[in-house]
C-alpha cells in the first residue's frame, strides 16, 4: 500500500466520522431545545400557578390586617377610656 492509497482510506474515515457527528449533533440540538422549550412552558405554568395562589394569600392577609388594625384601634379606645376614669 502506498502512502496515497493510506490518505485516501484515512481521510474517506474522517470524512464518515465526521458526516456521523454533524449528524449527532443536529439531532441532539433540536432534542435539546424542544427539552428546553418544554420546560420553560412548564416553568411557566408553574409560576402562573404559584403568583395566582400568592394573590389570594396576600387578599387574606390584607383582610386579617385591617381586622387587626381595627381591634387594635377598639382596644386603644379602651385604654382611652380606661385612663379617663382613673386619673
Amino acid at each position: 500500500m502506498s502512502f496515497t492509497q493510506i490518505f485516501t482510506i484515512f481521510a474517506s474515515c474522517v470524512t464518515i466520522f465526521a458526516f456521523i457527528v454533524g449528524i449527532f449533533s443536529v439531532y441532539n440540538g433540536r432534542m435539546t431545545r424542544n427539552e428546553v422549550s418544554k420546560e420553560t412552558r412548564a416553568t411557566r405554568e408553574s409560576l402562573g400557578e404559584i403568583l395566582i395562589r400568592m394573590e389570594g394569600l396576600l387578599v387574606r392577609m390584607d383582610e386579617e390586617l385591617k381586622l387587626a388594625r381595627e381591634e387594635h384601634k377598639m382596644m386603644f379606645e379602651e385604654h382611652k377610656m380606661m385612663f379617663k376614669k382613673l386619673g
